[in-house]
C-alpha cells in the first residue's frame, strides 16, 4: 500500500503591496509565489529564492510539504531522484509505527513515499528512533521479539503461543503467550480443593459410618440428626488464607412413617468441634469408644464444640443442589492452632421439631464432585 505523504500547513508571506495584490500573485498565496523582482517579507526559516518564498535548508530531511532539498534550497520535485528524504518513522496510534520506504516517486510535483505499519508496543521510545542492533529495541514483554530492520527502525512480532511466560501474579504457574503479544495465566496455585478426610452422621447408639450420605434433622418417627465432617489441612503451606468455603450438596428430604409430614425448611449451623471424635465410633452418646460427649449429640458448650456457630445457611426443605458455607475465620484458626482443628458439627436450628430430615452427600459417594469440599484461595 502507498500513499502520498503530504504534511501541508498554511503559511502567509506579507508585504507591503495591497493586499489583493498579494493574495493573487504574492508571497501571500497557497503556493507562495512572488513577483520575480520583489519576494516581499518571507516567514521565519524561509527565504526569497527565485521570486519564491522558499524553505532553505541543508538535507531534505528538513523540508516540509514532501519538497526535496536542492541546491540549499526545499522545491518540487522534478524526478524519483528528488525523493530521498522520507519522513522519519512515526507513531500512528498507540500501538502502531508507520515507517516511510525509501525511494520515493516524484508525481505532480510532489514526493510520496510507500509505508509500512509495524506493530508498536513502546511508541514514544524506541519504536521511533533507529536502531543499531536489537539490543537498541529493549522491550522487558517475553510475548514480544523486538528485531532492528534493515531500514533501522525496530520492529516487532509476536512470540509462538507455547512460549513461557511471567505474568506477574504470584499464584499462577504454568503461564503461556497468547500469540499475540500478551501472557496469559496458567494454573491457579494459591487455590486448592480439599476433600474431607472424615465424616458421619450420629443418631443413637450405633455407629453410622460407611454410607454414601449425611442426615441432619428429626422426623417423628426417627431420633434426631447431626453430623460430623473434618479436613486435613497440613498439605497448605501458609499461615493465612483469604477464603474459605465449605460446601455439600443437599440432594434429598424425606420423612418416615406412614403418615406425610409437614415439611420444614432448616436453617443449618457449623459449629467448630473443641474435641477429637472417630468416624468408625461416634455415635449419638460417644466421640469415640470410651469416651462420652459431655452431653448427648455433642455438647454445643464450648467444651465439645463451640455453642455460637462459624456460618449459618437456610436451606429450603426442596432446594436442593450445592449449599456453601464461608469458614474463612474457622480455617484461619486451624492454620494458626493446627492441634485445634476437630473439624465441623452440622446441626438444624429447629431440630427439635418433627419434619422431614435432609440428606447429604458424603465423602463415600461415588462422584467425587459431590462429596463434602473445602475451597480455600489464599494470596
Amino acid at each position: 500500500m502507498s500513499i502520498v505523504f503530504h504534511r501541508s500547513s498554511m503559511r502567509w508571506c506579507w508585504t507591503l503591496l495591497p493586499w489583493v495584490l498579494m493574495n493573487a500573485s504574492g508571497c501571500g498565496s497557497d503556493d507562495k509565489e512572488a513577483p520575480k523582482s520583489d519576494c516581499g517579507t518571507c516567514e521565519s526559516g524561509w527565504e526569497c529564492h527565485e521570486g519564491k518564498c522558499t524553505q532553505a535548508c541543508d538535507a531534505t530531511e528538513e523540508c516540509r510539504d514532501g519538497k526535496a532539498c536542492l541546491d540549499g534550497f526545499c522545491s518540487s520535485c522534478t524526478h524519483d531522484d528528488d525523493c530521498d528524504g522520507a519522513a522519519p518513522a512515526e507513531c500512528v496510534d498507540g500501538d502502531t509505527l508507520r515507517v516511510y520506504a525509501l525511494p520515493g516517486t516524484c508525481a505532480g510535483g510532489v514526493c510520496s513515499y510507500g509505508y509500512a505499519d509495524r506493530g508498536c508496543l513502546e511508541c514514544g521510545g524506541r519504536c521511533d528512533q533507529k536502531c543499531t542492533g536489537v539490543e537498541d529495541c529493549d522491550q522487558t514483554n517475553p510475548c514480544v521479539i523486538p528485531t532492528c530492520a534493515d531500514d533501522g527502525y525496530c520492529a516487532f512480532s509476536w512470540a509462538s503461543e507455547s512460549t513461557a511466560c511471567d505474568d506477574e501474579v504470584s499464584c499462577t504457574s504454568g503461564e503461556h503467550c497468547d500469540g499475540a503479544g500478551k501472557c496469559m495465566g496458567g494454573e491457579n496455585i494459591c487455590h486448592v480443593d480439599l476433600e474431607a478426610i472424615a465424616d458421619v452422621w450420629i443418631e443413637d447408639t450405633e455407629n453410622k459410618n460407611g454410607q454414601d450420605f449425611l442426615i441432619v434433622g428429626k422426623t417423628s418417627t426417627y431420633p434426631l440428626k447431626r453430623a460430623l465432617v473434618a479436613f486435613d489441612l497440613s498439605s497448605l503451606d501458609v499461615t493465612s488464607i483469604v477464603k474459605a468455603e465449605l460446601h455439600l450438596h443437599y440432594y434429598f428430604s424425606e420423612y418416615a412413617g406412614v403418615n406425610p409430614e409437614t415439611p420444614l425448611d432448616r436453617t443449618i449451623g457449623l459449629h467448630r468441634m473443641l474435641r477429637a471424635w472417630s468416624e468408625t465410633e461416634a455415635t449419638a452418646t460417644m466421640s469415640m469408644a470410651g469416651t462420652s460427649w459431655t452431653s448427648p449429640y455433642v455438647g454445643i458448650d464450648d467444651v465439645d464444640a463451640v455453642a455460637t456457630p462459624d456460618a449459618e445457611l437456610l436451606w429450603v426443605h426442596e432446594d436442593y443442589g450445592d449449599k456453601g458455607f464461608d469458614i474463612t475465620d474457622a480455617v484461619n484458626g486451624w492454620l494458626a492452632n493446627p492441634s485445634s482443628n476437630f473439624g465441623l458439627l452440622l446441626r438444624a436450628d429447629n431440630e427439635e421439631s418433627s419434619g422431614w430430615q435432609m440428606r447429604i452427600h458424603s465423602r463415600e459417594h461415588t462422584d467425587s464432585v459431590l462429596r463434602p469440599t473445602l475451597v480455600v484461595d489464599w494470596e
